[in-house]
């Protein structure tokens, strides 16, 4: 019972520093990694890279809300099952909250298992 109690604290805890998306990008395929971190590895191929921009309210304010991001993910082959992957991403943030001044960067990693029900 008593690790019950602490498999809940450490969700509740992962939970609190945990983010996995991003207001100011709301259309997943140019920003798939900040939508969603599930999206890590989730395509065919070998390498996804990009990069999306995003200026907004220049209407109103003289110096307008402004995001970038870049990423970059790969999906991997792992060792346990034959049809399972590894995803493995990174991601870069820029965002500027216009005339308030404040301005938030961030490195990202992400990582995601994809489980397939094939035999």
């Amino acid at each position: 019972m008593k690790h019950r109690y602490n498999l809940l604290l450490f969700l509740l805890a992962m939970a609190w520093t945990l983010s996995a998306q991003d207001e100011h990008f709301s259309n997943y395929r140019f920003a798939p990694l900040a939508f969603n971190p599930v999206n890590t590895g989730n395509f065919l191929g070998n390498l996804r890279a990009g990069c999306n921009a995003r200026s907004q309210y220049s209407s109103f304010f003289s110096n307008p809300y402004q995001s970038v991001v870049a990423y970059l993910d790969a999906p991997f082959e792992v060792p346990f099952r034959k049809s399972d992957w590894v995803g493995a991403g990174l991601q870069l943030f820029h965002d500027q909250a216009g005339d308030l001044g404040y301005e938030n960067n961030m490195l990202q990693l992400s990582g995601s298992y994809f489980f397939s029900y094939a035999p």
